[in-house]
């Protein structure tokens, strides 16, 4: 079981292949190896270090429906500040870019680091929040929603 990242995007849902061609042009050793069998999964590695399993879910396929569910139950009477926002954004989501990072022996700062280009590529060219188990939600200036939970 992986730390668990998730982009909520609003709009046009990005593509396995458009991650990897995108992340490639920002840096060679970024590789994603797609999923056989699903179009919608693969591995997201840097160099040789396996930085977590990547999969977009879109409505109706069986897991986004239920992470919005889960996520909107989440943070709902929160009290905070931006609950309401991220709630609107929850609920008009289109897609979400879900990573289980892993680091597996290695150190965890590592390997979010290199995740790091991947939120800030989908930041730049999507609309979207991004959750992160036992932290919040953030967009792209920053922190905006604590949670220390997870789904």
């Amino acid at each position: 079981m992986g730390y668990y990242m998730r982009f909520i995007g609003i709009g046009q849902a990005v593509t396995i292949k458009e991650l990897k061609t995108t992340l490639i042009a920002i840096d060679k050793k970024y590789k994603v190896i797609e999923a056989q069998i699903e179009a919608t999964r693969g591995e997201l590695l840097y160099q040789n270090m396996l930085l977590g399993e990547i999969e977009i879910n879109q409505p109706d396929d069986g897991i986004f429906d239920d992470d919005i569910e889960e996520l909107i139950d989440l943070i709902s009477d929160s009290g905070q500040k931006n609950e309401a926002k991220i709630i609107n954004s929850l609920k008009n989501a289109t897609f979400i870019v879900a990573v289980s990072a892993l680091w597996e022996g290695k150190d965890s700062d590592q390997t979010l680091a290199k995740l790091d280009a991947l939120w800030d590529l989908l930041f730049e060219n999507k609309h979207g929040i991004l959750q992160a188990d036992n932290d919040g939600f953030y967009d792209q200036t920053g922190l905006i929603l604590e949670s220390n939970l997870k789904i």
